[in-house]
């Protein structure tokens, strides 16, 4: 990251992989929860784990 700050380029793991990755884990709960497949992207960004629990369901 310190590199990344000082040439001006981006981090080897920057934020666009972030993004990805964190797209993945949120559909496979969406699958797990849901049963079904999903398609990437997943329409809704809410966290589906979060989502869950704010309705009062066991995680």
């Amino acid at each position: 990251m310190r590199d990344a700050i000082l040439d001006g380029n981006q981090p080897e793991l920057g934020g666009h992989n972030a993004l990805t990755s964190l797209a993945c884990v949120s559909a496979t709960y969406v699958s797990h929860f849901s049963g079904q497949k999903v398609q990437l992207p997943l329409e809704k960004r809410n966290h589906p784990l979060a989502e869950r629990l704010n309705r009062g369901a066991k995680p």
